[in-house]
């Protein structure tokens, strides 16, 4: 049995902001450092063989902070977010809704489709998995999403996200077996 720890970057200005990062980076809050050095204090004592993050500052920074100074990581393209594709750097409320084709309209205008996302995040992670016995990885709302999309029943993933979502440096374990994925929960390390 293998252990993932998924754990989405700090609060960032564009996502206090409400603004639309996927591609395009904003660096970490105040509050998204303090919510990084939670999720040190809460994995201090737990045995993690392989770090690592997307390439992108906001991940980084965060592993950064969780990490220290004295364990190297590596950083993986293929953990990015969604690019977005013009609506990046925009406020939020441009976002479609689902009902609106959410995942229809991104492609649309030089961003990337769910599936794209899915089959990227879940070969980077499935790199990272048949290598180590436990992984902590820090990633994004949508590639972790699109991830659990990829590994998980259907059920349980919408029962995460229909009681938690997946706020900023929350942590989600799985454990890892030839069968697959298993959910076994969630830590949410802020409560604002």
């Amino acid at each position: 049995m293998k252990k993932l720890y998924l754990v989405r970057h700090g609060e960032t200005l564009f996502n206090k902001k409400k603004i639309i990062q996927g591609a395009c980076d904003s660096p970490l809050t105040e509050r998204g450092i303090q919510q990084a050095l939670k999720v040190k204090k809460v994995l201090e004592n737990v045995e993690i063989e392989g770090f690592y993050c997307s390439t992108q500052e906001r991940a980084v920074d965060t592993l950064e902070l969780i990490l220290g100074q004295d364990k190297s990581y590596t950083r993986l393209k293929g953990l990015k977010e969604r690019n977005f594709g013009l609506f990046e750097g925009e406020r939020e409320v441009l976002n479609p809704t689902w009902e609106n084709g959410y995942d229809e309209i991104f492609p649309l205008y030089g961003g990337e489709t769910s599936d794209e996302v899915k089959i990227r995040v879940a070969k980077s992670i499935y790199q990272i998995i048949n290598k180590h016995n436990s992984a902590l990885v820090v990633a994004h709302a949508g590639s972790i999403y699109h991830f659990l999309r990829y590994a998980l029943e259907k059920e349980t993933l919408n029962e995460i996200m229909s009681t938690t979502k997946i706020p900023n440096c929350s942590i989600i374990e799985l454990e890892y077996t030839d069968a697959g994925f298993e959910y076994k929960g969630i830590t949410i390390t802020d409560s604002h």
